[in-house]
């Protein structure tokens, strides 16, 4: 009922609004077309969209029946196409991405709608364009050279940003500053709704930015650049001159900020109302860079204050050491923890400080197991430069499954190493990566659940 209502709603929309009536129900009946065979050419067009493939009879005929029935009650052309427009809008072909099945098989190759429909989802999310359309139609879609042509025609289009909204905002977690982030305004007040849309926005500029200009996937973990506006640019302290509201491209002194590592949204994203979270830091950096993700704590591993003002006077790092003293915690914590404080000169909202909440100095050295050391934000990025495969190989899996809309299994892996490996070979080549992505088994056929 709620899909009816809506439905309802945008059709009512169109047809309140007279030029974008005109653009829906582009032909009306004339001398040498009857309402019937005009309306077929009208709803044909609007539901090879909507079902985003070539239309059979049978898809045609409860629409062209829905027609005919409001022409038995009212003559009027444009009236009678409300209820096969409405009835395209709860159609479960327009509202759900179904793909054929082939029985008997493990694997089998999508048709060429599918593909367009893959590729603009993965690329736009959103609906193949008229372009894709009628390639598909063509059957051109399978030919490497096409795809990659359309694939660099869709990147740089500004439906392209929604790869960074709806995929790098989930992965990398700074959609959270949405709607789900709340510094304690009373302890952070420098932290208002324009500082927030400032942080969300450059992590999606600096993301469609990578790929849009070909820049090597490391520019992720350390980078010489950034997005800022003036808000930014004051709460980064910034020493190059910002001026204005718009984002644009800064380059970055300070070898600590550049990369998602230093970006106030995820800073800000890992952090609790009160205080810095190393132990989310740590775990996200594990789980978001690295492809290796915690466990969850055991039950019974207790929490840590909220708030780092009220620690009887031990420091965040002792408040830690006490905690991961008891055996349930120790192994996890000896991998979490020196990740999440060697960004510990980053406050809750990502600005640079060199005190904690009560004035005591702070410390951001860290071991990691091997002793493995570090103590500042760009040393940390030095050793997740050093181990880019990784990282490299946890993105190419995460951009497989969102394209391909399934999660990977232990064949993929096959796809993921090839694809890791080529693109080394072109300087980690972000666009490579989608070219590569695009052309490859997973995502050019469709497997059967196993």
């Amino acid at each position: 009922e709620k899909y009816l209502s809506a439905s309802k709603k945008v059709v009512d929309t169109v047809y309140a609004d007279p030029g974008l009536k005109k653009k829906v129900i582009f032909k009306l009946p004339d001398a040498e077309n009857d309402p019937k065979s005009t309306a077929k050419q009208v709803l044909t067009y609007h539901a090879t969209l909507a079902y985003r493939r070539r239309l059979s009879e049978e898809d045609l005929a409860p629409l062209l029946n829905a027609f005919a029935k409001g022409q038995q009650i009212d003559k009027n052309f444009e009236q009678s196409l409300r209820a096969p427009l409405t009835a395209l809008l709860v159609n479960p072909r327009f509202l759900f991405r179904a793909e054929h099945d082939e029985p008997g098989k493990d694997e089998w190759p999508l048709n060429d709608f599918e593909i367009a429909t893959r590729l603009s989802y993965f690329l736009w999310s959103s609906m193949p364009d008229r372009e894709l359309f009628k390639l598909a139609d063509q059957g051109k879609l399978r030919d490497p050279k096409i795809l990659r042509e359309q694939t660099l025609r869709m990147i740089a289009d500004p439906k392209f940003t929604a790869l960074s909204r709806h995929f790098a905002g989930r992965w990398l977690e700074f959609d959270k500053m949405i709607d789900q982030v709340d510094p304690d305004p009373k302890r952070f007040p420098s932290f208002t709704p324009e500082l927030r849309r400032s942080m969300y926005y450059e992590s999606i500029e600096f993301f469609t930015h990578l790929i849009r200009e070909n820049r090597p996937l490391t520019d992720l973990i350390n980078s010489d650049y950034t997005f800022a506006n003036v808000t930014l640019a004051r709460h980064y302290q910034l020493k190059e001159p910002v001026t204005g509201n718009e984002l644009r491209k800064i380059k970055l002194h300070d070898p600590n900020r550049g990369g998602i590592l230093g970006m106030g949204s995820i800073l800000t994203a890992t952090s609790l109302p009160l205080r810095t979270s190393p132990v989310h830091r740590g775990v996200w950096i594990l789980d978001a860079m690295l492809g290796d993700p915690a466990p969850p704590p055991p039950p019974d591993a207790g929490e840590l204050p909220a708030d780092d003002t009220k620690a009887d006077g031990l420091t965040f790092r002792q408040q830690l050491d006490r905690h991961r003293k008891a055996k349930q915690c120790a192994s996890c914590h000896a991998r979490i923890d020196p990740l999440g404080f060697g960004l510990e000169n980053f406050d809750a909202i990502g600005r640079w400080r060199s005190k904690d909440a009560n004035g005591k100095p702070i410390d951001s050295s860290a071991t990691l197991p091997g002793d493995i050391t570090f103590s500042t934000p760009k040393e940390l990025k030095q050793l997740l430069l050093a181990g880019k495969d990784k990282f490299s190989a946890n993105m190419t899996r995460k951009l497989i499954s969102y394209a391909a809309g399934r999660g990977l299994e232990y064949y993929d892996e096959v796809t993921v190493n090839q694809i890791v490996t080529g693109i080394a070979k072109k300087n980690d080549s972000s666009r490579e990566l989608i070219l590569q992505i695009v052309n490859s088994r997973p995502f050019l056929n469709r497997s059967k659940t196993r």
